[in-house]
């Protein structure tokens, strides 16, 4: 309680006053004990998120390859099957690349995923 709220208790002490000043702090509680679970929820979800993240990289199935510089082509739309690209006079040329990004410092939630492809092409 700040000092005003003793100082207007002492002034006017009576029983409805003394309720309705508990009743007050009471619902103040309950919404801090409301913020703290979510808090802890929160936290929680991102130890079990960042534990999950560690297990994965420590995996020796990752493999790193370097790609050498080469020319892209971009679709206003996403390509529905290769069949939109030969339309276009390219060909797929080598190995589709998908490359999944999460901010971890933003989120913990896998469907706020980024994801990438990319299609090595060469025009026919």
């Amino acid at each position: 309680m700040s000092i005003d709220e003793i100082k207007r208790y002492f002034d006017n002490r009576n029983l409805n006053q003394s309720v309705e000043i508990l009743r007050e702090k009471h619902g103040e509680l309950r919404e801090k004990i409301r913020q703290l679970q979510q808090l802890e929820e929160s936290i929680g979800e991102k130890i079990e998120h960042l534990e999950h993240i560690s297990k994965v990289s420590d995996s020796k199935e990752i493999d790193i390859r370097e790609i050498s510089e080469r020319e892209i082509i971009t679709f206003n739309r996403c390509a529905e099957n290769e069949i939109d690209i030969y339309k276009k006079g390219y060909r797929i040329c080598g190995v589709i690349l998908q490359i999944v990004q999460i901010d971890i410092s933003v989120t913990d939630k896998n469907e706020e995923a980024m994801f990438e492809t990319q299609i090595p092409i060469k025009k026919h």
